[in-house]
């Protein structure tokens, strides 16, 4: 499957490493994206109480 100059060990976790970093980054932006829809929806129905 892969001949021994192919791919060193350093280069195999650099690109582990790198593609762990991408991850926890779009996981930070799908968080962010939730708590800021959840803060829209509270927000919504604060107007919505203060408008009674």
């Amino acid at each position: 499957m892969m001949n021994e100059s192919q791919l060193t060990i350093g280069s195999l976790s650099s690109f582990l490493l790198y593609a762990a970093y991408a991850g926890i980054s779009i996981n930070g932006l799908s968080t962010f994206y939730s708590e800021l829809m959840r803060g829209l929806g509270a927000s919504t129905r604060l107007w919505e109480l203060i408008d009674r």
